[in-house]
């Protein structure tokens, strides 16, 4: 029989007695002789392959994705696997960090019972960094660059300016004549809309910001959730692309939009107040794409991304 390592998630129940356990992050065989690594914001899990049966040591580091929902509760969407670091020197460090937690059974047998493999798991400091976080990990710090937006200090808005709607020019009604509309209009329509999704255009300094945002019709009441498990958050898609010159890009919809310039896929999950979206055109912020809202509690929040 093979034996596993499965990390995974857990909350305790409004009494403050019952634990209510979640979905698993990762399986890990046993013969892989793992040590498992989670970051103090329960964010990044990372797990090193080793011992008598891998010929080459290595450490996978995954990102939980962390769904929020109406009842404050917080449930794991899915692990994406971020990287795979190949060599010994990530294993030790990742040795390290474990020792490090579990020093009087560094030189001990392995426990026994419930508490079996309790000493192949600890938790490692970790901080935020612009763009990421940063892990403490046996002596060394590990960067990791996040894929999607992460939370700013409001202070950082001064950064930042507010993305001009594509639309006809300002005082005009809706036109259809090309020249009084904005040449970012000509990528609506390119391509078949998602079901359950829909899109804003932005524009910029010569680049327009196509933003798609909405959840799959599977995703809604009767979709697989039950209704207390719904979320009122939202996938945020962006495309950047430049500014299309007179006469570059049809307005045909059976015509493929041309290829972005940068793509953030996704930005974030976004609530229903995350509405106001913001380019970063000064300071340490200067090239990032942001958006401003309210969080559960009211206060004011700012989700950006470079």
């Amino acid at each position: 029989m093979i034996g596993w390592l499965r990390p995974g998630s857990a909350r305790i129940g409004s009494d403050g007695k019952d634990c209510h356990y979640g979905p698993i992050v990762t399986a890990v065989p046993l013969f892989l002789d793992p040590r498992v690594i989670i970051d103090a914001s329960l964010r990044y899990v990372a797990y090193s392959a080793g011992g008598d049966n891998v010929e080459v040591p290595s450490v996978t580091v995954l990102e939980i994705d962390w769904e929020r929902l109406e009842d404050r509760s917080a449930r794991v969407l899915q692990a994406r696997r971020r990287a795979v670091v190949s060599g010994p020197e990530a294993a030790r460090e990742v040795q390290a960090a474990i020792d490090a937690r579990h020093p009087a059974q560094a030189a001990a047998q392995p426990a026994a019972g419930p508490c079996r493999n309790a000493e192949r798991v600890a938790v490692v400091p970790s901080w935020r960094l612009p763009g990421g976080r940063a892990l403490a990990v046996g002596g060394s710090t590990w960067r990791l660059l996040s894929p999607t937006a992460l939370r700013l200090p409001p202070t950082a808005a001064e950064d930042f300016v507010a993305l001009r709607p594509a639309k006809a020019t300002p005082g005009d009604p809706p036109a259809t004549d090309n020249a009084t509309r904005s040449r970012c209009l000509a990528l609506v329509g390119s391509g078949a809309e998602q079901p359950g999704f829909r899109s804003q255009v932005f524009e910029h300094a010569g680049r327009c910001f196509h933003i798609t945002r909405g959840n799959p019709p599977d995703s809604g009441p009767g979709g697989g959730h039950p209704p207390a498990a719904v979320s009122p958050r939202e996938q945020a898609l962006v495309a950047v692309y430049e500014r299309p010159v007179s006469g570059s890009v049809s307005t045909e919809p059976a015509d493929a939009p041309p290829a972005p310039v940068a793509s953030l896929s996704p930005f974030a999950r976004l609530g229903p107040g995350d509405t106001e979206w913001l380019v970063g055109v000064r300071g340490g912020h200067a090239g990032w794409l942001a958006v401003r809202g309210q969080d559960a509690a009211g206060e004011v929040r700012l989700l950006g991304l470079p």
